[in-house]
């Protein structure tokens, strides 16, 4: 199943370098989207924090982000519609006709050449606390003469934004706290869905933890207890506690949790 599948390559793509980037490319895939653009341009506090456009040209980031951030006629019409927080999933024509848009300076000066004569957005932090994330919209586009984003790949995207929300928040905290030791990510029964190499000896029976190296630090029978909890570790504040998505047509994300492992003190040999 496409929904299935992508949840699966978030999570695995969690503490990896650059898995925003592969989330966000594999969720245009199944959209049908020509590039996608993570930003925070609308955040009051850190505008600059968070840019990173996927099959975009930096130089179209850089445009966007020096200057027609402030011209976005999505953002501005969202905003005038309390439609600026988290969890919303919309499409472009839902807040602005196509006549507006073609007729707009933003379009005709900048979203031509960007290719984003289509859009998809959402906004996935409205830096409310959650994840310790700022402000940050998440949108795919399509170039000139691509037909609109339709209802089922809206529905898709308010389904995996709560996922992608978290994928961020963690490697946002990994990023931030420089956070030692090894990941294991679990689902709440136990199931392995990524570990680093560093994790050490392990035992996965039918994909389920079911041994840790001695020397690891949770225990096994913790990292299951915080899994099945939504809880997490102690040793790192990155949390993939479950949310729920906050727009209209969004189901309640699955409940996934990350626990954290660091090597724990050799026993003094006797």
């Amino acid at each position: 199943m496409i929904l299935e599948r992508l949840i699966d390559d978030i999570y695995s793509a969690a503490t990896q370098v650059g898995g925003m980037r592969a989330a966000m490319r594999a969720v245009g895939k199944a959209v049908g989207a020509d590039s996608s653009f993570l930003f925070s341009s609308h955040s009051p506090d850190s505008p600059d924090a968070i840019l990173l456009g996927v099959d975009m040209a930096q130089e179209q980031v850089d445009r966007f982000s020096g200057h027609w951030c402030r011209e976005d006629i999505w953002a501005i019409e969202a905003g005038r519609r309390q439609l600026m927080r988290r969890g919303t999933v919309i499409i472009g024509t839902e807040l602005v006709s196509e006549r507006e848009q073609f007729s707009s300076r933003f379009h005709n000066e900048f979203g031509i050449g960007a290719g984003m004569h289509r859009m998809l957005g959402s906004v996935i932090a409205d830096g409310a606390g959650h994840g310790g994330l700022p402000f940050t919209n998440l949108c795919w586009y399509r170039g000139a003469g691509e037909a609109d984003f339709n209802p089922d790949e809206k529905r898709l995207l308010c389904q995996v934004l709560p996922h992608l929300e978290r994928l961020l928040s963690i490697q946002f905290a990994l990023q931030a706290r420089r956070c030692g030791g090894a990941a294991l990510m679990l689902k709440r029964d136990g199931t392995v869905l990524h570990h680093d190499p560093q994790a050490g000896p392990m035992r996965i029976v039918g994909g389920k933890l079911v041994q840790l190296g001695e020397d690891s630090s949770p225990s096994v029978a913790d990292a299951l207890r915080m899994a099945a909890s939504g809880g997490r570790s102690t040793s790192c504040s990155a949390s993939a506690a479950a949310t729920a998505c906050g727009g209209p047509c969004c189901r309640r994300a699955r409940r996934i949790s990350r626990a954290t492992l660091a090597p724990a003190p050799r026993r003094p040999s006797r």
